[in-house]
């Protein structure tokens, strides 16, 4: 609508029109000059508490070597961590002044949940497991609960669980997540699927980066055998695609995976 107006009560639109001379007194009506009035936009995929990072990794095609930075990067993380919750801090004020309304966000610490409150941006906050071991999945899983458990109900956030990726996650804790997940009907999940030709490698015969990432951190399990098909097929085959799972990347699927995907809903 050109030249319009809009009337907010208590952060909501209520009425909305064509503006006319004399509508509005002068006490009633803000100006917003020229400008585009939006819904707000949503980002289904960040990662809020990797902000400081920013400009630490350059642009490679090592899926490997990127790997390996950024848990190097990680595991320093305690080492700077005024400069993450600054950097968490800044990243939200930037992502609502480009007018993001809603981000899907993934973290392992939870350091997110508070800024995200505070500012008042409203979100999914995906608690994000990685284990690989069979024998880490429940105490891996024990720990997160009781993690999830602590954090304060809110209007604008919710929070919930979520596996990293087929080469981080063993199927027993992939097992765990799922049926916690079927126990909240209104519970939303999220993973990094078909992110890399490494993951597929990985999967198809159990050889490449990923085997070697795991091997280099003391977390790659033997008793797990190469599955010998596709990222998507994989996890459909533990049951834990459905409507209620994010994909995020997909960036190695062909027509094959897409139409499974699609037929998951």
């Amino acid at each position: 609508i050109r030249d319009a107006w809009l009337r907010t009560d208590r952060g909501r639109i209520i009425a909305f029109g064509h503006s006319r001379p004399g509508d509005f007194t002068a006490d009633d009506e803000i100006d917003l000059g020229e400008v585009a009035v939006l819904p707000g936009l949503v980002n289904a995929h960040t990662h809020l508490e990797l902000s400081w990072m920013r400009g630490c990794i350059g642009e490679t095609n090592d899926f490997g070597g990127w790997l390996r930075t950024i848990i190097q990067l990680k595991n320093e993380a305690a080492q700077h961590a005024d400069e993450v919750a600054t950097a968490i801090e800044e990243a939200v004020r930037e992502a609502r002044g480009f007018g993001t309304a809603l981000v899907g966000d993934v973290t392992n610490t939870l350091a997110t949940s508070s800024p995200l409150r505070e500012h008042g941006m409203c979100g999914v906050v995906f608690f994000e497991l990685l284990g690989f071991r069979t024998e880490d999945a429940a105490p891996l899983m024990h720990a997160a609960m009781e993690r999830l458990n602590g954090e304060s109900a809110s209007e604008l956030l919710r929070h919930t669980l979520a596996p990293h990726s087929p080469y981080s996650v063993s199927p027993a804790l992939f097992g765990l997540i799922r049926n916690a997940l079927q126990r909240d009907p209104f519970a939303r999940s999220s993973i990094h699927l078909g992110e890399s030709a490494a993951e597929v490698e990985f999967l198809k015969h159990g050889t490449g980066p990923c085997r070697v990432a795991l091997d280099a951190v003391g977390k790659w399990d033997p008793t797990w055998v190469a599955p010998h098909c596709n990222p998507v097929e994989y996890l459909d085959r533990m049951g834990f695609i459905d409507d209620r799972i994010l994909i995020v990347h997909g960036v190695q699927f062909g027509a094959e995976e897409l139409q499974r995907l699609a037929s998951k809903g």
